[in-house]
């Protein structure tokens, strides 16, 4: 079991530039991606079940995470209009399809009636007017919590952290979080963790 906790966090003017590149380039990714698998998906839909075709025609093969890694990550970085992408740690980036994957499964389970609650919308593009914006740090991405009380995010810094309480485990994946009132607050933002318990 997975406890989430949430810390709030100060950025420095640097930080919160460097934070906004980070969740532009997920933006991007999650973007990109949902450009390539949207398709597919609504042309296998149109098809039907297999065991009962509503119509004919081939059905798309819907990319893995490590396939949109390769072709949205690695290869895109090259490109000039995708360099910008060496702004975000890499985990961050690869952490966006397994969120991807989880909003359509999310969204197919409640179809099927797999999910309790109200029915998920399919997930939708991302938009820089949006202030919600997310990031989750993996192992990978090397984040450690430092002796002064700081956390160190890659590609961001050492951020300040308002600890409320202690940690009593090592965290599996801290997140950013910019919410709407990080504009007018003097904490731009909340850090969360999650623990094994």
């Amino acid at each position: 079991m997975q406890l989430r906790i949430q810390y709030r966090v100060t950025l420095t003017p640097a930080q919160r530039i460097h934070a906004a590149r980070v969740f532009g380039c997920r933006r991007v990714v999650w973007n990109d991606a949902l450009a390539i698998t949207k398709p597919c998906k609504l042309s296998n839909k149109r098809l039907g079940n297999p065991r009962h075709r509503a119509a004919e025609g081939p059905y798309w093969a819907i990319p893995k995470a490590a396939e949109l890694g390769k072709l949205l990550i690695t290869t895109a970085k090259k490109t000039p209009e995708r360099a910008f992408l060496a702004d975000a740690p890499v985990g961050v980036l690869q952490q966006t399809f397994r969120d991807l994957d989880r909003a359509w499964k999310a969204h197919e389970d409640s179809k099927t009636g797999k999910r309790p609650g109200p029915r998920v919308q399919p997930p939708r593009r991302k938009s820089r007017k949006d202030n919600r914006q997310t990031a989750r740090f993996t192992n990978s991405d090397r984040f450690r919590l430092l002796g002064d009380g700081r956390l160190r995010l890659p590609k961001i810094g050492d951020v300040r952290v308002k600890w409320t309480r202690d940690l009593p485990s090592t965290w599996v994946s801290p997140g950013s979080r910019s919410s709407p009132t990080a504009r007018t607050s003097p904490h731009p933002g909340t850090c969360g963790g999650q623990r094994r318990s």
